[in-house]
């Protein structure tokens, strides 16, 4: 044991260790700060929520909202879910809402691809590169017999 206490103190077995203790250090600061915004953004949906909107919830429950009230335990939605005459009430507390349900139509191309909205639309660059072939290669399809 005093071996080890009387060994001479080396950077080259020394560096890998600091080099763990570093980014141990910087994914504890990095988990920290996406969680922050995560939480600011949770706060500001929660914020926005009105009677009427359609939501879903952490257990997957969709639903609509039919009124708020605020308790000691904070804010409670009371939510309709189902259609017709399979209708069920749920109160439930704001924090479970994992987010406001905004449905909207898929509409498809004449291949059946979904058409993207011209927001989400991705356009391709041309290639910087004039070395690189870019003509489109033919698939070659079996015939049957």
């Amino acid at each position: 044991m005093t071996n080890l206490l009387l060994a001479d103190f080396s950077w080259a077995t020394a560096w890998p260790v600091m080099l763990l203790g570093v980014l141990l250090v910087g994914m504890i600061v990095f988990q920290f700060v996406s969680r922050k915004k995560y939480s600011k953004q949770e706060a500001q949906m929660r914020e926005q929520l009105k009677v009427g909107d359609k939501i879903v919830t952490n257990a997957g429950v969709y639903g609509e909202i039919i009124e708020f009230s605020d308790t000691n335990f904070g804010k409670v939605a009371l939510i309709k879910t189902g259609e017709g005459d399979k209708v069920s009430y749920l109160s439930i507390n704001a924090s479970v809402i994992l987010g406001i349900d905004v449905k909207e139509p898929v509409v498809l191309d004449a291949e059946g691809n979904p058409i993207l909205p011209a927001a989400e639309k991705v356009v391709a660059e041309p290639s910087s590169n004039p070395s690189t072939d870019e003509t489109p290669k033919k698939s070659k399809k079996k015939k049957e017999e």
